[in-house]
């Protein structure tokens, strides 16, 4: 069954219709750029934590080069021993340390 409208009616509601299009338009391009904001932001975050984690690697590799340097100048012949005999030496050395400043191997 066919309803049948005005002229008026007819153009009313082709205007709404056309202003939900661009509205709809509007939001769209909005939703679009906000996305691509979100990707550039998260790739944002990823370079950050990237920086961070290299940041904390070299600290962490210049604390054991100087670490490794005392405990050279302090016992020299410990360039010619392996590592199990220096964790040995170590757990030795430390035996009788707090449980929270040593850590058994």
């Amino acid at each position: 069954m066919a309803v049948l409208l005005s002229k008026k009616e007819d153009l009313f509601i082709k205007f709404i219709n056309q202003k939900f299009a661009k509205q709809r338009q509007k939001l769209q391009q909005e939703y679009e750029k906000n996305e691509l904001e979100i990707q550039q932001l998260r790739n944002r975050q990823k370079v950050l934590l990237n920086q961070k984690r290299a940041e904390e690697r070299k600290i962490r590799t210049h604390r054991l080069i100087e670490q490794g340097a005392v405990l050279e100048s302090l016992l020299p012949k410990v360039k010619e021993i392996t590592a199990e005999e220096l964790k040995a030496f170590q757990n030795m050395a430390c035996r009788d340390w707090p449980r929270a400043y040593r850590k058994n191997y």
